[in-house]
């Protein structure tokens, strides 16, 4: 299975609202997404396999901090490795932006998520009770060297 990692485009948007409403209670809407096409310090990025995106991340960039606003990986694809290239797209992007550490908040029931982040290094800060409408939220961080 190659899995290649480029640019979102706005022609995948079809395909990435259907992972995002099979990933999430409250997921982002089309709307959403496109506003982050707008903003400068935004980056997206999607994962294909063949023809069909599979996964996508989307970076901020703001000063020397990154925040992993959103990342997702269709059902079916998930526990390949999808998530870990991405996560390791936007650690290289962020050394390339002498970003100097990147964070995100992850549902405190996500065990899976919470997991791969802690595989890279990233370690959890704090709790924000009450982020999500169903859940806390763990701050978590990385340092990027």
């Amino acid at each position: 299975m190659d899995i290649v990692i480029r640019s979102l485009a706005k022609d995948d948007l079809s395909e990435i609202l259907k992972i995002e409403k099979n990933s999430f209670s409250d997921p982002w809407s089309e709307n959403k997404f496109l506003e982050e096409f707008k903003l400068k310090f935004s980056y997206l990025y999607v994962a294909v396999i063949g023809n069909k995106p599979c996964g996508y991340i989307v970076l901020r960039h703001i000063n020397d901090e990154g925040n992993i606003m959103n990342l997702a990986v269709c059902p079916e694809c998930r526990r390949q490795g999808i998530g870990r290239k991405l996560i390791s797209c936007v650690i290289d992007i962020a050394r390339n932006k002498k970003i100097h550490s990147i964070f995100l908040e992850v549902r405190s029931k996500n065990i899976p998520a919470i997991r791969l982040y802690e595989s890279f290094g990233f370690k959890t800060y704090t709790t924000r009770k009450k982020y999500y409408p169903d859940d806390d939220a763990l701050l978590m961080g990385f340092k990027v060297k």
